[in-house]
């Protein structure tokens, strides 16, 4: 006596939730795996600094100055090699061959030593690597994956490629190195030889602290073990005396590799919430198998008599049972590997990983054990449900309703919806604020242009067609601009050799940038003069601990490090000070002090043009890139909308919104299968008694009030249960955000209405026809 419709929602419920659940464990797998390619991972460390200043509490630091990974190869025992690298010309990822044609990199561009690739254990396919990085002579190294798209492993060799950061360099490729793994800390495209920033840059053992250095030590060296011998290698290279001198305290640290990439906050935190999400949608596609099952105990009551009339026994109910609910799932499977491949591509840009790529064997193991007990759950507990009919009332009309076990199914169904659905309203309003937040400018009607390889001349042509346009307000020029990372210096005061805090140094720009990003000034002016400097808030604020500034900032003279006045020493006079605002990202924003100068550094050009229009349009934004393909031909360059980069940063919080709304969506439709089925159930159970309320007068309104208003009860004691738990899962979430919502229990209470409403709507729905029904016909069932 088969039930077509309760076993296509079995197999749906369960297949979709599988599915989703799949990808979920996928990228917590993928997440948890990093690295773990590199065979003696144990043995590889990172090399951390901890710096303290002036009295300000410690930080740690992830890049080291030149000299200091072969120091720790040199000079520390138990240290078998290390190796320094760093991003290059920008961390270009934009290339062209010989004849002109767009390479586009995967991933990153490095400069490294000959240890790299030893290092993050990757194999050379041709070529040699030490040849390439052993000194800066043009070559470099590429992976697989790239010199593919050069024409193959061996045609790409001995090939020449230009950046499209520094066209007049050319790069012959002397070396073809296997792919990084997607779940690499870092992966590399094209790498070349570190010594193209100069021997003295190299061997410097402070400033300059721009590379990452990493270490292999040999089997069984404890990484603690090693601190007296680093201690001891800094002491010679690094006075303390001259720490002192700058009010420094530094220490080096090894930290290791393995476990680091899941210590990141954000990534704890994505970890924690998709297993939790993943585990809950299991345990509602499981729960509405096991209720519609139940359900089926009733209306096959009759089947297991006749079964057991004709000798069944208990095992070979098990076992009938057993073998459906083995079709049912390997069927729920197909769906679930259907749904996966039909969505692969909306998969892969919500979880930003590709699908081979987390298919790894964790994830496997853990699918496989996932599947395993959904298997036993889903085939024990009807089984052992129908083995338990008795004959003698199998005959008689089976009764035993379950009514418990139902209702307890469907409470929990309920609180894991509210739980879902709060946690989407809480995603939803955190993404919100983080992207309609006041950074501190006006990115409103921005636009930009990457200037990376473009020549001086080229950049004052283009800023002057810019500015021809009717519809552009104002064109400057900028070195970086605040969405992106800012590079550090140290600030002091005249007199003194200390040095007695790091700033965010956005470097120099042109003299109306200020007004039009409109940044907020407090006093004085933007930097004109290129002995001046234009420094934040907080800048002032730090300065205010070491001098009395309390009749204003402007004129103060500040010792900077790196950058050189007129006069050629380190001094700048402060022309003005303007409001802190937004550098970086709301997820990791920048809390230093920050400086703008106005001086060019080192003679390079800008990097950035931004301009600012009357109105960002698609014709608008056509006029400005026929200008640049105009006048800059040999680059592929654009106009990019402001807005739109800063909403890009926010990428990871928007696909996890998502993710949640996906799952909060999949929890309700699986939901609403259980309780229509229940609600189909209760009212076949209950006709009888139905029709006799009806014969005593009951409306049909009231027969569809009883029946809400019994399910209702059980919402309400799920969505407190659900409040409960999205409440400590919400607060972990906005851990990982500097500025946050304050979750109130507002957000509980418009949860609790969502849920409520649509189970009120869905019971009303199914009571509304056995309501309306002739009370005679029930009768006469009975």
């Amino acid at each position: 006596m088969k039930n077509v419709g309760n076993k296509l929602i079995k197999v749906l419920s369960l297949g979709v939730g599988l599915a989703v659940s799949v990808v979920l464990i996928a990228k917590v797998c993928f997440e948890l795996s990093y690295d773990n390619y590199i065979e003696d991972i144990d043995n590889i460390y990172e090399i951390r600094t901890w710096i303290k200043q002036q009295g300000q509490q410690g930080e740690d630091y992830y890049n080291v100055s030149g000299a200091v990974a072969p120091g720790f190869q040199r000079e520390v025992p138990g240290v078998l090699r290390a190796t320094r690298f760093c991003y290059t010309l920008g961390n270009n990822k934009k290339f062209y061959d010989e004849d002109g044609n767009q390479i586009m990199a995967d991933n990153a561009f490095f400069a490294a030593d000959t240890n790299f690739l030893n290092i993050f254990d990757r194999d050379v396919l041709i070529g040699s690597i030490n040849d390439v990085l052993c000194a800066w002579n043009g070559q470099v190294a590429v992976s697989e994956s790239f010199a593919e798209k050069l024409g193959g492993v061996q045609e790409a060799y001995g090939k020449i490629i230009k950046s499209d950061e520094s066209p007049h360099i050319d790069l012959s490729v002397g070396a073809v190195f296997e792919d990084f793994p997607e779940n690499s800390t870092y992966r590399a495209d094209v790498i070349l030889s570190d010594w193209i920033y100069g021997a003295e840059h190299l061997s410097q053992w402070i400033g300059g602290d721009h590379f990452h250095g990493y270490v292999r030590v040999a089997d069984g060296v404890d990484a603690k073990s090693l601190d007296e011998a680093i201690r001891s290698m800094q002491e010679s290279h690094v006075p303390s005396e001259l720490l002192e001198m700058y009010g420094i305290e530094a220490r080096c640290y090894l930290s290791p590799l393995k476990g680091s990439h899941r210590e990141q906050d954000n990534v704890r935190n994505q970890i924690v919430i998709l297993s939790v999400i993943a585990f809950l949608l299991i345990a509602i596609s499981v729960l509405n198998y096991v209720l519609v099952a139940v359900a089926d105990v009733i209306r096959r009551s009759r089947e297991v008599g006749v079964r057991k009339c004709y000798g069944a026994d208990e095992s070979d109910i098990h076992a009938i049972l057993i073998k459906e609910t083995a079709v049912n799932l390997l069927v729920s499977l197909a769906v679930a590997v259907a749904v996966i491949l039909g969505f692969r591509s909306t998969i892969e840009i919500l979880t930003d990983v590709s699908l081979a790529g987390m298919m790894i064997p964790q994830t496997w193991c853990v699918v496989a054990a996932a599947v395993a007990l959904i298997f036993l759950l889903c085939a024990f507990i009807p089984a052992r449900m129908f083995s338990r009919i008795p004959i003698s009332t199998a005959f008689r009309g089976y009764k035993e309703n379950k009514r418990k076990w139902k209702l307890s199914l469907l409470t929990f169904q309920f609180a894991i919806n509210t739980f879902l659905i709060i946690l989407l309203l809480v995603a939803g309003s955190q993404y919100r604020k983080i992207i309609n937040e006041d950074v501190g400018y006006n990115p409103k009607n921005l636009v930009y242009v990457h200037l990376g390889g473009v020549n001086a001349n080229e950049e004052a042509a283009v800023a002057k067609e810019f500015r021809s346009q009717h519809f552009v307000e104002g064109v400057e020029l900028s070195y970086t601009l605040p969405f992106r990372y800012s590079s550090g210096n140290q600030a002091g005061l005249p007199g003194s050799e200390s040095l007695l805090f790091n700033f965010a140094d956005q470097y120099e720009t042109s003299p109306g940038f200020f007004g039009l990003m409109e940044l907020r000034m407090i006093e004085g002016q933007p930097p004109v003069n290129p002995d001046e400097m234009a420094v934040s808030r907080s800048f002032v604020d730090n300065m205010m601990m070491f001098a009395d500034w309390s009749d204003g900032a402007v004129g103060k003279n500040v010792i900077v490090s790196e950058h050189v006045s007129s006069q050629n020493n380190h001094q700048f006079t402060i022309s003005g000070v303007f409001e802190d605002f937004r550098v970086a990202n709301a997820l990791n924003p920048e809390d230093r002090p920050i400086v703008y100068f106005a001086e060019k550094l080192y003679d390079l050009n800008y990097f950035y043009m931004v301009a600012r229009l009357e109105d960002v349009t698609a014709e608008n934004i056509k006029t400005l890139n026929g200008i640049l393909e105009r006048i800059v031909p040999h680059k592929d360059i654009e106009v990019v909308v402001y807005e739109d980069t800063l909403n890009g940063l926010y990428d990871s919080t928007r696909r996890m919104r998502n993710t949640f709304s996906i799952g909060a969506i999949i929890a309700v439709i699986i939901a609403l299968f259980g309780l229509v089925g229940f609600v189909g159930d209760e009212t076949e159970r209950r006709s009888a008694e139905i029709a006799i309320r009806k014969v005593n007068g009951a409306q049909a309104a009231e027969i569809v009030r009883m029946i809400v208003g019994s399910v209702l009860k059980l919402a309400a004691v799920a969505v407190v249960i659900g409040d409960v738990a999205v409440w400590f899962a919400a607060s972990r979430w906005l851990e990982q955000f500097a500025d946050k919502i304050t979750l109130t229990p507002v957000y509980l209470l418009v949860g609790d209405i969502i849920v409520i409403a649509i189970i009120a709507a869905t019971v009303i729905l199914g009571s509304i026809r056995i309501a309306r029904t002739n009370p005679a016909d029930e009768l006469k069932k009975e």
